[in-house]
């Protein structure tokens, strides 16, 4: 192999040139494949069996590089836009530990007893969410973000399963009051049921525009006098997997 066409995979900091190495990859194998198979004449099933490993190959290299642009997508980022998306939907880094800079005590008993309602103080209009909630007796179970935390990209409140239909009802209505324009889905990450009981206001939704459902749309559902929680989660779980777009 020449020079020009050695993959040098020091010189691969992009994941443009990953996508353009595994083609580059495909047409050498395909290549040496065939020459060989052209170049051999017997044993003929020797020749054969190159030939069919070629056109195999297509359909594989393909189907890897469809998974790198679906299942994978968030990995195959620049490393600027990797870093954001490593930030946890609370706005921290995954690597650092969670800042939190206030507990409130927890009023016992209530529907709100053993769920956790978290705020970003980071996010635009924190002061009005906070006071809405207040007055909406539905407690702020702890501030995070901190001082120096990062501004989270959208106005954005991520729920995870866990809540009642008059819990749902309750936040939702709450959050129409606010500066919130989304609801996202909080999807388990790193472990089963991470996010259960927890709603993260002012979360990290890089995509919050396409992947999460306007809180307009999210105060029509719980409006909608047959409305169970069910519903709800189906909602957001589909725009937090495939897009409303």
């Amino acid at each position: 192999m020449s020079n020009s066409q050695r993959i040098e995979p020091n010189k691969i900091t992009k994941p443009i040139q990953l996508l353009a190495s595994w083609l580059v990859g495909l047409v050498l194998v395909n290549g040496s494949f065939l020459s060989a198979a052209s170049a051999i004449e017997t044993p003929s099933w020797l020749r054969a069996t190159l030939v069919i490993a070629s056109v195999i190959n297509v359909p594989i290299f393909l189907v890897c590089i469809f998974l790198l642009q679906t299942k994978f997508r968030p990995e195959m980022q620049e490393d600027s836009f990797y870093h954001e998306y490593l930030l946890s939907k609370d706005g921290r880094e995954k690597n650092k530990s969670h800042e939190v800079t206030e507990e409130p005590p927890k009023e016992k008993g209530g529907i709100w007893d053993g769920y956790s309602i978290q705020l970003n103080q980071n996010i635009k209009g924190f002061e009005t969410i906070e006071s809405v909630f207040k007055e909406c007796n539905i407690p702020i179970s702890t501030y995070f973000g901190g001082p120096k935390g990062h501004v989270p990209p959208g106005l954005t409140a991520s729920i995870g399963r866990g809540f009642s239909d008059e819990q749902i009802k309750q936040l939702v209505k709450a959050l129409s009051k606010t500066s919130i324009t989304h609801i996202d889905y909080a999807a388990d990450e790193e472990k089963a049921d991470e996010w259960n009981n927890i709603i993260l206001i002012g979360s990290w939704v890089s995509d919050y525009e396409t992947h999460s459902v306007p809180i307009r749309e999210a105060l029509d559902i719980v409006n909608n006098w047959a409305f169970k929680a069910d519903k709800f989660y189906s909602e957001i779980i589909i725009a937090h997997g495939s897009g409303n777009a």
